[in-house]
């Protein structure tokens, strides 16, 4: 079995600002064909791989250690779009990935105070006799690559990353900052320097952290044959999910308003 990491919010996201460049898009008809399609490029095999969708909880354990930790992400979005318009966004992700769970034979992961990064991290632990592939551009996930069963697949190369020193990304996150994440400047005193690894590394989280996520883990339904394309929203997106899991379409798709090649 291969257990296939993505980092959901990374795809959310994407979808998200592709739709304010393009109204007529819809986030979560990308959201669907970038799964869809970072799958076939890996080639998912319904029958043995599992996947979990990892996605960001509310709020984050990390920034009761850190003012500064992303501190500027909702001045960032606020600056493109109004509080409330992110907020009703989020909301239909909400609604939508709750048809999905209900839907597909994927597992969509939230966790409050947990990000997608612990999800990620503990997957590679809890999964340790499995291969892991892990679907994200982060590369904190990088780190990960250090458990000699996982791969890092990027999503926006379309490749497979080649990652010869793991440690050296959190070594050098702490000593030199991480803008990604606003934490900016040198790492200045020990004290900092402790913190930064507390924060920064995913190959050691908090125990709290940790056994939320496997006890998220622990209690994962086999969804083994949960498939109800036709509850999915778009015709192509149905069309895309039929050829994925190797079944036959019913009926012949309709490309509609909004649906656009990933």
């Amino acid at each position: 079995m291969r257990v296939i990491v993505i980092d959901g919010g990374y795809l959310m996201h994407k979808g998200i600002f592709a739709s304010i460049a393009v109204p007529q898009m819809r986030p979560d008809f990308l959201y669907l064909r970038m799964i869809a399609g970072l799958l076939r490029k890996i080639k998912y095999n319904p029958k043995v791989d599992m996947v979990i969708m990892a996605h960001d909880g509310r709020d984050s354990w990390r920034k009761e250690h850190s003012l500064e930790y992303k501190a500027d992400r909702n001045e960032n979005r606020n600056k493109q779009k109004p509080k409330e318009w992110w907020e009703a966004t989020y909301k239909m992700f909400r609604e939508e990935i709750t048809r999905y769970e209900e839907s597909l034979p994927f597992h969509f992961i939230t966790i409050d105070r947990v990000e997608a990064d612990d999800i990620a991290s503990v997957c590679c632990r809890y999964f340790c006799k499995s291969e892991v592939v892990l679907i994200t551009k982060d590369k904190d996930w990088h780190q990960l690559a250090k458990y000699d069963y996982v791969k890092v697949y990027n999503p926006n190369e379309k490749k497979w990353e080649v990652i010869d020193n793991p440690q050296a990304i959190l070594d050098d996150k702490v000593e030199e900052g991480d803008k990604s994440d606003h934490i900016l400047g040198k790492c200045k005193t020990e004290e900092q320097r402790k913190n930064r690894i507390l924060i920064m590394s995913l190959l050691e989280l908090p125990e709290e952290v940790e056994l939320k996520v496997k006890l998220e883990l622990g209690n994962l339904k086999n969804k083994d044959y949960l498939l109800k394309i036709d509850e999915l929203k778009y015709p192509s997106v149905k069309t895309q999910y039929y050829k994925l899991f190797g079944k036959e379409d019913p009926g012949e798709n309709i490309e509609i308003a909004g649906e656009v090649e990933w």
